[in-house]
């Protein structure tokens, strides 16, 4: 194609006259084309347009709900962090009432801690960039951060407790009876940071002597503001502390009886 004097376009026939028999004989060695075919192909472009949209649906859901899930995991972890932290003030303050001394600490043991994970870097670099496998452990990574991080990544909990006059801290240290009072500590201290409408205590204080028996009626008789317990025991001083007693008799026919007892109506002389 070239131009002359005044502008204008000078095409070169022969050229032209070739390139347009080169075509003829590329369509005839193509052949007509089948009627199907356009019908095949107007039906799997409606069908990819139709899971091209799902999937792009899908892409959309899945981020939403990362985000959902990331947005509910700081605001659960803010909240535990701050009941944590009132519970382990409250088990300090309720073990040292119970034991007239001594320390006690929870500690939160995360499950990061507990998991020896290869390093990334050296993960990655074994698998090429921009590849199905690449994006398959993309995906894997993504699962397995949101299993581990969601809400806390706590794995459980560590309980220092020093009786007062040891020295030791490790829990299993302690006998049964010291143990037994350590776990009502912690129970009460979880009661206090997260009351509930009603609390069952089946005989907990059947191991405790009348000292520790005193000590624990207290606590409960703080709690019971914020909480109603319904106390199983056989124990004068968890009694005493009750605003209403339920009690089982035989008479000499043998048939058991129900009697209620309200400790606040009864007359004292």
């Amino acid at each position: 194609e070239v131009k002359d004097g005044r502008n204008r376009e000078i095409y070169d026939v022969d050229v032209w006259q070739e390139k347009i028999s080169q075509l003829k004989k590329n369509l005839e060695m193509i052949g007509g084309i089948d009627p199907e075919v356009t019908k095949e192909y107007e039906t799997t472009k409606e069908r990819y347009d139709f899971l091209f949209k799902q999937t792009t649906d899908l892409n959309q859901a899945i981020k939403s709900l990362e985000k959902v899930i990331y947005e509910l995991d700081v605001t659960i972890k803010e909240r535990f962090d701050q009941e944590f932290k009132i519970i382990q003030e409250k088990f300090s303050e309720y073990f040292k009432i119970l034991f007239s001394g001594g320390s006690a600490k929870i500690i939160k043991v995360m499950a990061d801690e507990l998991e020896g994970q290869e390093p990334k870097d050296k993960i990655e670099a074994t698998i090429a960039p921009e590849s199905d496998k690449q994006l398959e452990y993309n995906n894997l990574q993504r699962i397995k951060f949101l299993r581990r991080h969601n809400a806390t990544g706590l794995a459980g909990i560590e309980i220092e407790a020093t009786p007062p006059g040891k020295k030791i801290r490790s829990i299993s240290m302690l006998s049964g009876g010291e143990r037994a009072l350590t776990a009502i500590a912690l129970i009460s201290a979880i009661i206090s940071a997260n009351p509930s409408p009603f609390v069952v205590l089946d005989e907990v204080d059947a191991a405790l002597d009348e000292a520790n028996s005193e000590r624990l009626a207290k606590i409960l008789d703080d709690l019971s503001d914020k909480t109603q317990f319904i106390v199983i025991t056989h124990n004068r001083a968890s009694m005493r502390k009750a605003s209403v007693l339920y009690g089982i008799t035989m008479q000499a026919d043998g048939v058991s009886q129900l009697l209620s007892v309200k400790l606040d109506e009864v007359k004292v002389d």
